[in-house]
């Protein structure tokens, strides 16, 4: 503000006199600067956090003066979302006030846990549980730098008993083990929320052969979940309208359904793939079950493939305009190729674009023809050298 006008020093006159609607426009960002919940690339709380340097500033701003109270007071859309840390954050009175003051909207609750040991208040658990309803989006988020994970149980387990919204777009569950008696009361999270469209999940939930609604996850559009979470929601019929899918134990997965024959296998059988335009795959497979498996997705346009040791046999498959036809980008990391694989791919797919990251075989005139033609980048991990486009 003091650049728009540099000729007129801002007073505190000058600031109050500013229209409401500047004013909250400018709290919709105080909720961001929480210490505790800076995040970096891989959105996980700081190990540098502590319970005593964060404060909660909305509150805090909404204490200061009349005027500031009633503005934030007037304005539903700064109480949409709530975080909750623990050891920490916040009270149950708190949280009562930011569902209250929230209005008719819906109310995003993060919650991430510093020490597994710790547990939501009985307050805090009875206030969410009464306001459940209102809940759009759902985050729990452990500490995954300290074994062991947190446990889904006790009174944070009462919460999750207690979630019947329909209204929930997000539903997120990170570094957090999940008890037996919870397995179902996520189950039928899953099959009320009908407007669930992300969801992040990477745990089997080891689920029973039950009948389910076919409009069940009819809105889910992106979801990170575990191989065989997705492989037990395909086998209940379910076919989620997927654009966006990141998949994590697949290798795993194979494992232990092999020698099963493959017309036992979802991912063989079920077109569950049709919309889904971007792929991640985070595991260790076999090239044979990796090409069956892509042949079900033909409408991928960005593939990721991580630690999937990936060769010269899958760059060589992927020449073919038959395999996924729509493939503009390709990211392996911790492949094992050589540069002339790598050529032969992106000859034969003019318009495809290569990241290759950590990829044993390749060099770096793979990374400088990479930058010359624009066609990607190349990172060698061993080394501190990278080229980019």
């Amino acid at each position: 503000m003091q650049h728009l006008v540099p000729n007129r020093p801002m007073t505190n006159g000058h600031l109050l006199r500013l229209p409401a609607e500047i004013w909250q426009h400018i709290f919709t960002f105080l909720p961001l600067s929480l210490p505790a919940f800076s995040t970096g690339a891989d959105h996980r709380t700081p190990l540098t956090a502590r319970p005593r340097d964060v404060i909660d500033t909305l509150l805090s701003v909404s204490c200061t003066c009349r005027h500031f109270r009633a503005l934030t007071y007037a304005c539903p859309i700064l109480w949409t979302s709530l975080h909750i840390l623990l050891p920490g954050l916040p009270s149950a009175s708190r949280v009562e006030r930011y569902f209250l003051l929230s209005g008719s909207l819906g109310v995003a609750v993060h919650i991430c846990v510093l020490d597994a040991q710790q547990e939501l208040s009985e307050g805090v658990v009875s206030t969410l549980a009464a306001h459940c309803d209102k809940l759009t989006h759902l985050r729990v988020l452990g500490p995954s730098w300290a074994p062991p994970r947190l446990e889904m149980n006790g009174r944070a387990a009462f919460i999750l008993q207690q979630v019947r919204s329909t209204a929930l777009r997000s539903f997120s569950l990170q570094d957090v083990a999940i008890c037996v008696r919870c397995r179902h009361s996520l189950l039928h999270l899953l099959l009320v929320s009908m407007e669930l469209e992300q969801l992040h999940l990477d745990i089997p939930l080891l689920l029973p052969p039950i009948l389910v609604s076919a409009n069940a996850l009819g809105k889910l559009t992106r979801a990170v979940v575990s191989a065989h979470l997705l492989a037990e929601l395909l086998m209940l019929g379910l076919q989620p309208p997927l654009e966006e899918l990141e998949l994590h134990g697949l290798g795993i997965y194979v494992r232990y359904r092999l020698p099963l024959a493959p017309e036992d296998d979802p991912f063989l059988h079920v077109p569950f793939g049709g919309s889904l335009r971007t792929l991640r795959v985070v595991d260790t497979l076999p090239d044979e079950y990796l090409f069956r498996f892509l042949a079900h997705t033909p409408c991928i346009e960005d593939l990721t493939l991580l630690a999937c040791q990936s060769g010269s046999t899958l760059l060589e498959h992927l020449s073919s305009p038959s395999l996924l036809p729509s493939l503009r980008h390709l990211r392996i990391e911790w492949g094992t190729f050589s540069d002339e694989d790598a050529f032969g791919l992106l000859r034969a797919r003019g318009g495809l674009k290569m990241t290759a990251r950590g990829c044993w075989g390749t060099t770096k005139i793979l990374g400088e023809w990479l930058a010359r033609e624009g066609r990607g980048t190349w990172e060698d991990i061993s080394r501190p050298m990278t080229w980019t486009s």
